[in-house]
């Protein structure tokens, strides 16, 4: 054995993060007076003393560490590597340690050995999995799987047997030991654990605060959960809920069967046309449970709702399918998805088209997320042989006490013969922040050394960056593997409160960045001082559900008490004017439904709803500014949040059509979601590809096309030339326009055909010429938008008389009053490319390599000029050897790094255009123009481009 276990090895840059003076606890539990554990210890694992070690097909050894301590003077280290794979390690005391009566719970406390995001870089079927092994009250051997290590630092590992287990050991029984098992591990790894408890867990009874009233119930008798107290929530903020509201159509029919139990008879008809049978296999399951239900049908517009109750005992509702569907075909709905995990495209509800002769029909089905009662959400699948579904329907499951919950649910078969008057309606209200969003970019940076963060932020904002919306991410108030929510103080690497303080200060005083902290109430490591296992989400079987790696999933009945504590806190002490609070528009409510029996709501995925959308709220008052999260669930939150990463990645839309009606004409009007998530979520192939350019401004076409704001895609933590162009390019191309159209509400979409005549939606899907992802948009203040999403295609596009060709992945925008344009990717006469984008404050310029000449100045490589209030502009040239500007002159001089003048620079002028070079050591200059200079209107922009050609 090795003493101490001084010889384990490990990654340099990750030994760092873990040399701490030996006998150190986490300060985390200094902070907290965390100085035993709260359960009761049946061995507390200090020394490897009397224990042995065996292996098979590994390397293995245990010994005695004090370099990481929580409750004692040392703790347990094994030290393993695992060449061959599939190996096992046995670890066993001196003898067999009884286990008292009535035992239900094991835990643990375990050092895990993947660095930060390390899962990522093991296979799941290579991670170390670890057993804790038991004699039942009989004498029979049992193991259980109490974690799999996916995870560095401190974890408290928690597992509740299974009911056979716990009849097993009703009697007592005894512990034996660990079983360790794996794939192949070729490095040498170590763990170490510490405080073994076996016992009963003691469920008290649990009380939480009362939550506002829920904006509208529709359903008189149905439980609201803690949304009992005080005041209203301001959501949902329309009677009809989720019910798409349009003119109705005579032409649309509903037949609705005697027996409301009855839906594979209810049918519907289009113009006198047949019937069609929607909901085959549709209805409540098990039949024998739904006795005494009450199913009320009804019309709202175009919409058949089916408003349900039914006595708890139904396990599933289920909105079944066209009986006849050989002429059906599902249509995929970007941005109206059950989540971001996995590439399954019909994890989502889709549309279902069919005909009526030639006259195509559409319709969704969606389920009322702000009015159920059920555990869960799912989608339909797509099986040969079934009816062919929109949606699936909604589950409902036991709670802890194993007894399910009564069903209110609110069904919604929307018809129509346009395609965009079935999806859904958004019942929130506006963001109040809409326009201060549409001014600025976003962008998350995940701080380090604060001196350096400062000084490439200092660099950003002088090479003209200037309008920027900065949230930290999971470092913000960290070390290494400690928690990151749930906090009120700075870790001591990161300087204290102290150094927060100073560089909030820095981002928003300095520099007038709108900069705010990394925080979730989705993740809750038991290593923080708030830790309790009363405030973690149980399960159906009364396990506390996981959820970042070393995390558990906090109550959402209790995290809104702690949002109010915490964030307050973080307030006063640093005035941030944003916050990023990460996970709750990206995980479906469902996947955080609490099933423990002890507090209202429990088993229902409305509470988890309710919780999250009041915390966003509560975020944006305590903050008084725009609050952002993560995104892919996000359609149920656009309003409550100000917005997110616009990322879908179950649709692919990297290499899926881009069908833009639910995003623009449901999202959009409500908040500011930005880029198409970061590029990585856009196409994980985004960073590997052979083509960097296009997939750069694929990513950028999407963005425009989407009418999102722009992602500000930073080059990486140094501020090299070649992450200068991709800042430049993602900021510089998007803000102009976007400040504009993110402003606005969509007015017309069209989508191209092969020669460039706009189809509206309803064509375009019908069709097939939507898959083209060739779109136009015309907002309600006049700005124009055209991106092309097709991969080999051009597309030929007319704004404000000006008929150009995009080439594939060009975008183009022109803002409603004429101040703003851009045009990435079209095809100039003399067959360069030269991207260009204007506004009041800026023009930039991207060559390429080739000249490019403009009525806003020319080069052949990157220009971009800031227009300043006073009559100069400040020049930043680079990657080129030539480069004008469209006035004459009057004075030119060259600015350090810091800002500083060197000294004037020799300009040549040839009456009216400026000749440039760049002068060693400057990174600017400031550049005086002609009093008489003013700056040609925006549409210009497009002057230079080839007129569209005959084919």
């Amino acid at each position: 054995m090795m003493k101490n276990g001084r010889n384990v090895i490990v990654a340099a840059a990750t030994l760092m993060a873990w040399t701490v003076l030996a006998g150190v606890r986490p300060y985390e539990f200094e902070w907290a007076s965390r100085t035993k554990d709260d359960r009761p210890v049946l061995l507390p694992l200090v020394s490897v003393d009397g224990w042995q070690c065996s292996a098979s097909n590994f390397e293995a050894s245990v010994s005695t560490a004090n370099e990481r301590v929580l409750f004692g003077d040392g703790v347990m280290r094994l030290e393993y590597r695992i060449p061959h794979g599939r190996g096992v390690v046995r670890l066993k005391p001196s003898a067999p340690v009884s286990v008292s009566p009535g035992a239900d719970t094991v835990s643990l406390w375990l050092w895990g050995n993947h660095i930060y995001y390390g899962y990522r870089n093991v296979k799941f079927t290579d991670r170390l999995w670890m057993a804790a092994d038991f004699l039942d009250s009989d004498g029979k051997p049992f193991s259980v799987r109490i974690h799999t290590l996916n995870h560095n630092g401190w974890f408290l590992v928690q597992k509740r047997f299974s009911p056979d287990i716990i009849a097993r050991i009703a009697n007592g029984g005894k512990f034996t030991g660990f079983t360790l098992g794996g794939g192949k591990e070729t490095a040498r790894r170590w763990i170490e654990f510490t405080s073994l408890a076996v016992y009963k867990e003691e469920l008290k009874p649990l009380s939480f605060r009362p939550r506002p009233k829920r904006g509208v119930q529709v359903f008189p008798n149905a439980p609201q959960g803690l949304n009992t107290g005080e005041g209203r929530l301001p959501f949902p903020n329309v009677a009809t809920t989720i019910v798409p509201i349009v003119p109705e159509d005579p032409d649309i029919e509903f037949r609705i069967p005697d027996n409301t139990l009855d839906w594979d008879n209810l049918a519907v008809r289009y113009r006198k046309g047949r019937w069609l049978r929607f909901a085959l296999g549709g209805g409540l399951f098990p039949v024998a449970a739904a006795n005494g239900a009450k199913i009320r049908f009804h019309r709202i517009a175009n919409s058949l709702v089916a408003d349900i109750e039914a006595p708890a005992g139904v396990e599933e509702v289920r909105f079944g399918g066209l009986a006849d569907y050989s002429d059906a075909q599902l249509v995929q709905v970007p941005y109206y998805t059950f989540g971001v995990f996995g590439w399954d495209e019909h994890k989502r509800p889709n549309v279902v088209m069919t005909k009526e002769g030639e006259t195509p029909f559409f319709f969704l089905s969606s389920f009322d997320w702000t009015q159920s009662n059920a555990s869960q959400g799912f989608y339909a699948e797509k099986t040969k042989g079934r009816p062919l579904a929109s949606n699936g329907g909604v589950k409902y499951f036991g709670k802890t006490d194993g007894v399910r919950n009564p069903v209110f649910e609110r069904f919604v078969w929307s018809f129509s013969g346009k395609v965009e008057d079935v999806l859904p309606s958004i019942p929130n209200p506006p963001s109040p922040y809409r326009e201060a969003t549409a001014e600025r970019q976003w962008t998350v940076w995940n701080s380090g050394d604060r001196d350096k963060d400062r000084d490439i932020w200092r660099m950003r904002y002088r090479y003209g960056f200037r309008y920027l919306c900065v949230n930290d991410h999971e470092m913000c108030m960290r070390d290494a593997n400690e928690s990151f929510t749930f906090r009120t103080c700075t870790a001591p690497g990161k300087g204290g409160d102290e150094g927060m303080h100073g560089f909030t200060r820095f981002m928003i005083d300095e520099l007038g960045y709108r900069y705010g902290p990394y925080n979730n109430y989705t993740d809750f490591a038991p290593i923080n001082g708030w830790w309790s296992a009363d405030r973690v989400t149980r399960d159906r079987q009364n396990d506390l559900v996981h959820a970042w790696n070393r995390c558990y999933a906090p109550k959402p009945a209790w995290i809104n008490e702690a949002c109010e504590v915490i964030l307050s806190e973080l307030q006063r002490k640093f005035r941030f004017n944003t916050a990023y609070c990460d996970v709750h528009t990206c995980a479906c409510p469902w996947r955080r439904t609490d099933y423990d029996a002890r507090i209202p709501g429990a088993g229902t995925f409305v509470a988890t709803f309710y919780s999250f959308g009041e915390l966003l709220g509560i975020q944006r008052r305590v903050i008084g500014g725009p609050i952002y999260s993560e995104g892919g669930c996000h359609f149920m939150y656009c309003g409550l949040v100000d917005g997110s990463y616009a990322q879908d990645q179950h649709a692919r839309l990297c290499e899926r059509p881009w069908l833009v009606d639910f995003d623009l004409r449901r999202l959009h009007p409500l908040c500011n979601n930005f880029g198409m998530g970061d590029p990585k979520m856009f196409c994980p192939e985004y960073y590997t590809s052979t083509n960097p350019v296009a997939m750069r401004d694929r990513f950028l076409a999407a963005t425009v096309a989407f009418g999102h704001q722009g992602y500000f895609i930073k080059g990486g933590r140094e501020f090299t030339k070649r992450n200068r162009e991709i800042e430049e390019q993602s900021y510089f191309m998007m803000l102009g326009t976007a400040r504009h159209y993110c402003k606005a509400d969509a007015k017309e979409i069209g989508y191209a055909d092969a020669d460039g005549k706009l189809h509206g939606t309803t064509d375009a899907v019908a069709s097939g010429i939507y898959r083209r992802s060739q779109v136009a948009v015309r907002y309600t203040d006049g700005t124009m938008t055209a991106a092309n999403g097709s991969t080999n295609e051009t597309m030929d596009v007319e704004l404000r008389g000006h008929r150009f060709t995009l080439s594939p992945n060009g975008y183009c925008a022109i803002a409603g009053d004429g101040t703003a344009a851009v045009v990435s990717g079209a095809v100039r006469n003399d067959g360069s490319r030269l991207d260009i984008s204007v506004a009041p404050d800026y023009v930039y310029l991207n060559a390429y390599g080739k000249r490019g000449d403009s009525p806003f100045g020319g080069t052949d490589g990157r220009m971009y000029r800031l227009i300043e209030p006073d009559g100069t502009d400040e020049v930043f040239l680079s990657e080129g050897t030539t480069f004008s500007l469209p006035y004459a002159a009057v004075s030119v001089t060259a600015l350090s790094e810091t800002g500083k003048e060197i000294g004037p620079v020799p300009f040549t002028t040839d009456g009216c255009r400026t000749r440039l070079s760049n002068v060693k050591g400057a990174v600017s200059y400031r550049v005086k123009k002609p009093s008489v200079w003013r700056e040609a209107h925006a549409d210009v922009v497009f002057a230079g481009f080839e007129e569209k050609k005959e084919r």
